[in-house]
């Protein structure tokens, strides 16, 4: 027995739909990516803040995130406390917070970061379709003085990316 015509013209019209709304979904993201990556360089060309990567997230409480981040002028890294906020894992945050004694680790250099401390970020994410060539490029001087561009090529090849992926 086959289907009736009828039939077969509504699956059509709902993968149709499923389709178009599916990429609609994926451009407003893209856009609103774009907007964030956008905002995230002008703080950052601006000076406003120190450049951190969160490297990972190992607790998420009511209050807050306690994670691991990387320092990306030193490659340091440090144990932080972002208040009322589930940081992402991987995520670039340009930060004006300070350092104290983290009650639960008895640790005497947590980095303390309230919502207002966080000037900008980016998702990790942003960055995952480039290579690391691309992502390093966020990173200030290298030790052997040379400065890299900030922005300059990781920002065109994420500009490259989002014009991809907005033309879909």
């Amino acid at each position: 027995m086959h289907p009736s015509p009828g039939v077969l013209v509504a699956v059509a019209l709902v993968a149709a739909i499923t389709v178009t709304l599916a990429v609609r979904s994926r451009r407003k993201r893209t856009v609103a990516l774009a907007a964030q990556w956008q905002a995230f360089q002008q703080h950052r060309s601006s000076g406003q803040g120190q450049l951190l990567q969160v490297t990972r997230v190992y607790q998420h409480g009511r209050r807050g995130s306690k994670a691991v981040v990387t320092w990306c002028d030193t490659g340091r890294q440090q144990d932080a406390w972002f208040w009322n906020w589930h940081v992402p894992a991987g995520a670039y945050l340009l930060v004006n917070a300070s350092s104290g004694y983290g009650p639960h680790s008895h640790n005497p250099n947590v980095l303390h970061v309230q919502p207002g401390q966080v000037r900008a970020w980016v998702p990790g994410e942003l960055l995952a379709p480039l290579s690391a060539s691309a992502s390093n490029a966020l990173l200030p001087p290298t030790h052997s003085g040379r400065r890299q561009q900030h922005g300059g090529r990781a920002g065109q090849l994420v500009a490259v990316a989002l014009a991809r992926a907005l033309s879909r």
